[in-house]
């Protein structure tokens, strides 16, 4: 320890240090020791800084500064200390790369209010200087430093940038970002007495953030509309500056010594096509003035936090429609539950019953479904019903026609055609690779030739798909729902493709009855249609009398429920309005080919 070496004394409230690279405060001593060891009152551990690098001592004029033989000297306000240095409110020490800032009141965080702070219409201070934010700024001004001391100012302003840019890069909000600004940005100008964050909502201009390094300061912060709008129209900053004959809310005389000046920083979030805002700091002083260079290093301040918020801002923007994405998401799913639910199958007959039941369970295996049934018996609504009720509800139905499809094309839809000649022809997805993690519907595929029954047998047994193109095999993982006129145990198969391939991929059989099967069912129904195509007509039918309905449950509905749903279309269709249906053209409709 260097001789006379005062030892640590009572902490002092009056006075304090400010790491602005931390933003820790140091309350000061009588006597405070900085350096590398921990002996120090602050430890400041780089290898720049000597064991014993400086101290602050109070004198009955105040604090000074000394430096104690360091090896890389101590810097005040860019100038090396030579000798004890009287410090003033606002003062940057800079040993090795850490900058201090010297108070001499409390600068804990101040109040965060936009009620602070008045537009003023009729405000309009000086401009002393201006900056367009396109001009060489602060960075390129560093690189043509000539004197060790701007060297010196460079290198504090830029390690407190970086820290400050470190800093709000780890927060995940606009309102984080633009009040951590507010407070870091007075590291910059540790003199200034508030910061205020303005941001563009639409065509308004909204105050976001409000710092002051007292909290009790008895007056608002006063910005010039005028100058502000200036600031973002035009995309410049501005140094402003105008007297002021109160100071601390007490009238003075212009002629003394505490005449103040209220000086002002004011400067645009700058993104390439527009300012999204700007940043206004001031004081109000009887010595500091913002100078140019002050001017260029807020500019590039506002504009590397510019870049952040617009990045943020889109960042939450994305994530609220994508979480409106998602609610939608679930809201419409919710209503595809409601509305693909087995309850929509009609009937209170046993048969009706337990053919629902062996649907829902399917629904909730991993297995091949064969629908059996007449044609009419809503073999493609328990389709649709087992597959929204299903593990794989949210991929794709993709659905076949075997009766109704030529051989050749059919066999092309399943698997795909040989890739058309030309090299910018484009690979077309066959059905059976549009299923895939979904469920591949065979309608009627009893109607399905043998060779592709094989192919198709092939594809679901071993997961994968080889096109004729020769290309290499798709992984498929496809569930198969197959219909069917008939009930093929019933059928004389003879151990035929089809009978083979229905057994050797372990489809569930769910027969479905005929309605003339069960003919309890054929008042619900017909009470069903009557109500859905009225309201779809927008007409009022009263419902069909005893004698119709004594009509309807005496027909052997050959067509089943799509004839007994076609015969209530056809009816509701041709009533007068708020004319009942006579029995007598229930059965003229239903003797009609």
């Amino acid at each position: 320890m260097p001789e006379n070496m005062p030892q640590p004394g009572t902490p002092r409230t009056a006075a304090v240090l400010l790491n602005l690279r931390s933003g820790r405060e140091y309350p000061l001593a009588d006597t405070t020791t900085l350096g590398r060891l921990r002996k120090c009152d602050i430890t400041v551990s780089a290898d720049k800084v000597s064991r014993y690098h400086a101290r602050v001592i109070q004198s009955p004029k105040g604090f000074v500064l000394e430096d104690l033989e360091s090896r890389n000297g101590t810097y005040l306000d860019s100038r090396r200390v030579q000798e004890a240095i009287p410090l003033h409110d606002g003062a940057r020490i800079l040993i090795g790369d850490t900058v201090f800032a010297f108070f001499e009141r409390s600068s804990l965080p101040g109040r965060d209010d936009p009620s602070a702070v008045v537009m003023d219409n009729s405000y309009a201070p000086e401009i002393k200087h201006s900056l367009a934010a396109e001009q060489q700024g602060f960075l390129e001004e560093a690189l043509t430093a000539a004197s060790p001391e701007d060297m010196h100012r460079f290198q504090m302003h830029v390690g407190i940038l970086r820290d400050m840019m470190q800093q709000l890069k780890s927060l995940h909000t606009v309102e984080s970002i633009v009040h951590e600004f507010t407070k870091r940005f007075l590291h910059l100008f540790a003199w200034a007495d508030c910061c205020v964050v303005v941001l563009r909502k639409g065509p308004e201009l909204e105050i976001r953030s409000v710092h002051r390094r007292s909290p009790d300061a008895p007056e608002p912060i006063r910005i010039s509309h005028s100058r502000l709008s200036r600031v973002i129209t035009a995309g410049c900053g501005l140094v402003l500056e105008a007297e002021d004959w109160h100071k601390n809310g007490v009238d003075i005389d212009k002629e003394s010594d505490d005449f103040a000046f209220r000086v002002a920083l004011c400067v645009p979030l700058l993104m390439p096509e527009r300012a999204i805002g700007a940043v206004y700091t001031e004081a109000l002083s009887t010595k500091g003035r913002f100078t140019e260079q002050d001017l260029r290093l807020a500019v590039e301040a506002a504009g590397e936090v510019a870049s952040l918020i617009e990045t943020v801002r889109l960042y939450e923007q994305t994530r609220r429609e994508k979480d409106h994405l998602r609610e939608e998401n679930l809201r419409l799913r919710d209503r595809l539950r409601h509305t693909h639910h087995f309850g929509k199958i009609i009937g209170v007959s046993d048969a009706i019953h337990q053919a629902v039941a062996a649907a829902e369970d399917a629904a909730g295996r991993n297995r091949n479904v064969l629908l059996c049934g007449e044609p009419g018996t809503g073999k493609r609504l328990f389709a649709e019903l087992i597959h929204h009720n299903s593990s794989r509800a949210s991929a794709r139905l993709s659905s076949v026609g075997c009766e109704v499809t030529p051989p050749d094309t059919l066999e092309r839809i399943l698997f795909g055609q040989d890739r058309p000649q030309g090299d910018d022809a484009t690979r077309q997805l066959s059905l059976i690779e549009l299923a895939d993690r979904g469920i591949l519907l065979l309608d009627g595929i009893d109607a399905m030739p043998q060779a592709a029954q094989a192919r198709l047998l092939d594809c679901v047994q071993s997961g994968k798909i080889v096109r004729t193109d020769k290309g290499e095999p798709s992984i498929l993982d496809v569930r198969a729902i197959a219909t069917t006129r008939a009930d093929p145990e019933e059928e004389d198969q003879g151990g035929g493709p089809l009978e083979d391939l229905l057994h050797r991929l372990q489809f569930v059989t769910i027969q479905l009855p005929p309605l003339r099967e069960r003919p309890e069912d054929v008042v619900a129904l017909a009470q069903h249609f009557h109500a859905m195509f009225c309201g779809e007509m927008g007409k009022r039918v009263p419902d069909l009398d005893d004698d119709a309905m004594a009509v309807l449950g005496a027909h052997a509905w050959p067509g089943n429920v799509r004839e007994l749903r076609n015969l209530i279309e056809r009816a509701i269709m041709v009533a007068a309005p708020d004319a009942s249906i006579p029995a007598s053209d229930v059965q003229r409709m239903i003797a009609a080919p």
